[in-house]
């Protein structure tokens, strides 16, 4: 098979829910398209011939799509999705008719889907694909190129951290206060800290779509890259919050917390406390662990409540990787909670944990 057949093939699945939005639910629309698969086969020859003659690097790339004249590039959006194996696309002021006198092309390896509705916005894409996968995009004249690459092969180094519990799920609760809304607060800020930090250099006409990690450089390891369980208030299984640490695999894994009464009753009870995995024998997740408290007791200048075995937790227990559990504060003391809903205090947690995750990268990449 010759590789437009190859790109047929695959653009021929791609295409099935694309070129027939809008006429009912998708299950029809696949029906429809099976039924008439020869018209789509050869649309989508057509389409390919006509592109890469005019622009034969299409293939090069996963995706290529042309930019109509009165769009700008820099209005284009490209996000992905929670499990980070879906990207969204939205060109402004555009309609189904886009993809007739537009047409795509690219080998869409890695591609298992990919969808298209409207909106107010104009046009929007989801693109599915059969893994987590890092987006770069190019712009250049009146092309968009969009590529796919394993998190393994763009970063030195990764890490993963986890805003516990979320969307139904609030946690501890106290003083009108949830649990969720703290630890996202804390992540947000840990996010804004490691984005803050030197990018690594990119050709002019390429980026990073970088809205769910960071990405930056570490001297003595290279580009480092952060990915966020979550980073808004939505519902996430801790099998996921596990898995995406394990699947990448990331180096340190560490989940933010924040800690309550077994009542949930306001007390006096105070302080700061790390799990970690009692079952890991190299003991990297208790040294880690450690380091994460012992940074969080000084920039907080919270009380102790030590390590804490964590292996009941299951995101604690199933990780391959150093992991720790920051149990931040408590939410049912008044004056704690009162300390974590700032934002000076999220801050120092932020910057306590991040210092915590480069430190104890670099001891175990000079062992």
């Amino acid at each position: 098979m010759n590789l437009i057949a190859g790109v047929m093939c695959v653009f021929t699945v791609a295409l099935v829910t694309v070129l027939y939005v809008g006429q009912g639910s998708s299950v029809l629309a696949r029906q429809q398209a099976k039924d008439d698969l020869g018209s789509i086969l050869e649309m989508v020859a057509r389409q390919q011939d006509q592109l890469t003659k005019e622009d034969p690097e299409a293939l090069s790339h996963h995706l290529a799509l042309q930019i109509p004249a009165q769009v700008d590039p820099k209005e284009i959006s490209i996000t992905q999705e929670g499990d980070l194996k879906r990207f969204q696309i939205k060109i402004p002021d555009i309609s189904t008719s886009y993809f007739y006198d537009y047409p795509m092309a690219g080998n869409c390896e890695g591609i298992v889907d990919l969808t298209y509705d409207e909106s107010e916005y104009g046009g929007r894409m989801e693109l599915t694909c059969d893994g987590i996968y890092v987006m770069k995009k190019t712009v250049r004249k009146n092309r968009l190129y969009l590529d796919l690459y394993e998190p393994g092969k763009c970063f030195d180094a990764m890490f993963v951290v986890d805003a516990g519990h979320g969307g139904n799920d609030s946690g501890a609760m106290s003083g009108g206060v949830y649990e969720k809304d703290m630890n996202q607060a804390i992540v947000r800020k840990i996010k804004d800290t490691f984005d803050a930090k030197k990018a690594p250099e990119e050709k002019k006409d390429v980026s990073y779509v970088a809205d769910q990690f960071s990405v930056y450089e570490q001297e003595g390891i290279g580009t480092i890259g952060v990915y966020y369980t979550r980073l808004t208030d939505r519902s996430v299984r801790l099998q996921d919050r596990a898995a995406l640490a394990n699947r990448l695999p990331a180096d340190l894994f560490l989940s933010v917390h924040i800690n309550s009464t077994a009542t949930g009753r306001t007390s006096t009870i105070n302080g700061t406390a790390v799990m970690y995995q009692v079952s890991d024998k190299s003991k990297r997740s208790k040294e880690f662990s450690q380091l994460v408290l012992n940074k969080l007791l000084k920039n907080l200048g919270s009380n102790s409540k030590g390590l804490i075995a964590g292996d009941e937790i299951y995101i604690v227990r199933t990780a391959k990787m150093p992991v720790a559990l920051a149990e931040i504060g408590f939410i049912t003391n008044e004056d704690e909670r009162k300390k974590m809903l700032s934002d000076d205090y999220q801050q120092k947690c932020a910057d306590a944990i991040c210092q915590s995750m480069e430190e104890y990268l670099q001891k175990i990449r000079k062992k």
